[in-house]
């Protein structure tokens, strides 16, 4: 009944200049939380105390208060990374995590256009089947002028918009080097997908067994690479 009350107090403030998804309604310790969009773009709306709302760190593009016996502040809010930050704050469920059942397949979804999670999340219900909801490559992130924090709270939001608290995962693909595996690891991913192509030789399938002996034996990580795994059983 709170839910509801709180969701046409603010169709009444703010007329028909929003349309609410409802999936998202989420109420935390006094504050409510629940997407919105306009003709344009989605927001994040917050609902609670005027008092307390203001001491929090969300920042709004838009405020209204209701001066009566509610006593009600609702916050307008863009959907970026440090709005998302501190709304994981009260809903701790939006983070990406490993699956822990290695008998349960799973699947990346790879959206490139940031806005397909919430119909991944929807082809996955009923299916035993973890879902990896934020995967890109560099090389993707790249052209279509994204970032792996975008990949991430891309996810995060769609998984909000659509109320998912279940488990997902979040990998970050085809990584080459050090810097892209650190800003992965900054930004929360778990999963990490390395692609080691540009340190190897295409031309080994031409070569003689000769040829091929000579190349392993100049390799200066041959003795490190023998320590571990010469003569050694693998299960």
């Amino acid at each position: 009944m709170v839910g509801e009350r709180i969701i046409d107090l603010f169709r009444k403030i703010f007329e028909q200049r929003y349309e609410i998804y409802s999936s998202s309604f989420k109420g935390k310790h006094g504050y409510y939380f629940f997407m919105v969009k306009d003709r344009q773009k989605k927001y994040l709306t917050i609902a609670g105390l005027p008092e307390k709302l203001k001491e929090l760190k969300f920042q709004a593009e838009e405020e209204k208060l209701i001066n009566s016996d509610e006593n009600l502040l609702f916050q307008i809010c863009p959907l970026i990374h440090n709005n998302l930050a501190q709304l994981q704050i009260f809903l701790n469920y939006l983070k990406p995590s490993c699956t822990k059942e290695k008998s349960i397949p799973s699947f990346g979804t790879g959206d490139r256009l940031g806005i397909a999670t919430p119909a991944h999340i929807q082809a996955f219900q009923g299916k035993n089947i973890f879902p990896v909801l934020a995967q890109l490559s560099t090389r993707e992130i790249t052209r279509t002028e994204s970032s792996l924090q975008k990949v991430l709270d891309n996810a995060l939001w769609g998984c909000f918009e659509v109320g998912y608290e279940g488990p997902f995962g979040a990998d970050a693909d085809h990584i080459k080097d050090l810097d892209n595996l650190q800003e992965a690891i900054n930004c929360g991913f778990k999963l990490y997908t390395l692609d080691p192509s540009d340190h190897i030789n295409n031309d080994v399938m031409k070569l003689t067994r000769e040829e091929l002996k000579k190349e392993y034996q100049s390799l200066p990580e041959r003795g490190e690479m023998e320590k571990i795994y010469l003569n050694k059983e693998y299960q």
